[in-house]
């Protein structure tokens, strides 16, 4: 059972690698915890629309973490100073505090005197309609195939969906063999909430997926280098160091899907007739949208205890991004025989990947 721990660890530290380099941000906070950003969004009676970003220092919001609201060409920023269930008191840097609740489904109410960043204030507006964050821009660029540049101004997803199922019992009455089986998903038709302002839905276990320019709310800077503690794993600062940005004020986001744990991935794990781990494999794409070129850079090399057998090695990263929409690869496999892996991250996609519902809750710090 530890061991089993230790792998949904690992498996849980390829999930995070992507996002920790592809949406780090340096401004706040600080330690090894890395965070997470939630954007929400509410029309008034009035027609006027509200966007709300909270960015957690860990992996809820707390007091302490810094808020964006923004209307119209106004803003004001500060600081969360309680949270109660979905209702937040945020306190601007110069004014009093105001009241925010929130749901899955957006920015719900606004109360109180909000004090925007050029000293003047408005009453909120109350009760608001939730609604999903509009996106700007179009094109008609595809994600289709490897790229190595990227740079559409659109992004267009889809294909089977699968359920991805652990069954360790199974395995074990068995007498080894592979961990996980994929499965057709042949559940309800689900819409995609998104953290990019796209539309999608999963219909007749098909997924589409489209998005153009991201809200410019959702974009973090890059500046910094940090990333999630996962339980039971290596953190990514101790697999590769030295990250660099050029340049350094370029902002990303990279899409994630809400209250569902779907990633375009392939996972395989196998042990042998003892229960013995025998050989992994984890990879993963991501779908990442830069404001600007940019290059990323990153040190590995180094050999981190897995826990399960081996080390995983990671190779140096030097991944040139263009504006708009790119896709990025993580892949690692660890051979238990030889007592090694590696990780290796750069541009492109992956055929080997589909988009499969994980369910490792609890494993992966993303709300899952």
């Amino acid at each position: 059972m530890k061991k089993t721990i230790k792998i949904l660890g690992i498996i849980a530290l390829v999930a995070v690698i992507g996002f920790s380099f592809l949406t780090c941000d340096s401004g706040g906070g600080g330690g090894g915890d890395g965070g997470k950003s939630a954007t929400y969004t509410g029309k008034s009676e009035d027609g006027k629309t509200y966007t709300l970003k909270i960015t957690a220092a860990r992996f809820t919001a707390e007091s302490g973490d810094d808020y964006l609201l923004t209307l119209d060409k106004k803003a004001s920023m500060g600081s969360v100073d309680s949270v109660d269930g979905d209702e937040f008191s945020l306190k601007p840097d110069n004014g009093s505090a105001f009241t925010a609740v929130v749901s899955k489904k957006g920015l719900t109410s606004l109360d109180g005197t909000i004090t925007w960043d050029d000293d003047t204030t408005t009453s909120g507006p109350g009760t608001l309609t939730p609604g999903k964050s509009s996106s700007g821009g179009s094109g008609s660029g595809s994600s289709g195939g490897s790229s190595s540049s990227g740079g559409s101004s659109s992004l267009k997803l889809s294909g089977p969906v699968y359920n991805l199922v652990m069954d360790i019992s199974g395995m074990m009455s068995g007498g080894g063999g592979e961990m996980f089986s994929k499965n057709a998903y042949k559940g309800e038709d689900v819409t995609l909430t998104n953290n990019v302002g796209g539309t999608g839905e999963i219909k007749n276990g098909k997924l589409t997926f489209n998005v153009g320019t991201p809200p410019a709310s959702s974009l973090e800077s890059m500046k910094g280098f940090d990333s999630p503690d996962v339980p039971n794993a290596p953190n990514v600062k101790d697999i590769y160091s030295s990250m660099s940005v050029s340049p350094s004020d370029a902002r990303s986001v990279t899409l994630m899907f809400d209250d569902l744990p779907l990633w375009k991935t392939h996972l395989s794990f196998k042990m042998n007739k003892n229960m013995e781990p025998q050989s992994m494999v984890m990879n993963m794409v991501y779908y990442m949208y830069v404001d600007r070129k940019c290059t990323i850079k990153a040190t590995g090399g180094k050999g981190i205890d897995t826990g399960i057998g081996g080390k995983i090695k990671a190779d140096n990263v030097n991944m040139t991004l263009n504006k708009g929409w790119n896709i990025v690869s993580c892949q690692m496999s660890m051979d238990m025989s030889k007592a090694s892996g590696n990780v290796s991250l750069k541009t492109g996609d992956l055929s080997s990947c589909n988009w499969e519902i994980l369910d490792l809750t609890g494993f992966i710090p993303f709300g899952y």
